[in-house]
């Protein structure tokens, strides 16, 4: 964020400008308490980290899919911040563990959610 002066013989006051470059933070619980994930709007993209992941380092699968319960610390929660994702449109998905998913976030959430 970008902070604003505006001096005109007052006192200075400061207020909140977004800039479109930096990413919306959503929160998205559930893997860990404090996750989030990255929008970057202007670039079609989203980091969400590993509250989607497209390679299991545990059993090796691939394809979108939640962590596994051993490494999360709410299963049903981050399950529901998948499920509030979808909210969000971005072609490009970045996960934590495994590939780029290039074919938009809402193929990947619901591929996630069916692989459990």
């Amino acid at each position: 964020m970008r902070w604003e002066s505006r001096c005109d013989g007052r006192r200075p006051r400061r207020r909140r400008r977004r800039d479109s470059r930096l990413p919306r933070l959503i929160e998205t619980p559930g893997h860990t308490f404090g996750h989030v994930a990255l929008h970057f709007p202007d670039r079609d993209a989203i980091v969400v980290g590993d509250a989607l992941i497209t390679h299991d380092p545990y059993t090796g699968r691939t394809g979108p899919r939640v962590v596994p319960g051993a490494a999360t610390a709410n299963v049903p929660q981050a399950r529901a911040s998948l499920v509030a994702l979808r909210e969000v449109s971005a072609a490009t998905v970045l996960p934590g563990h495994g590939d780029v998913w290039t074919s938009g976030l809402d193929d990947a959430v619901t591929l996630a959610l069916r692989a459990g």
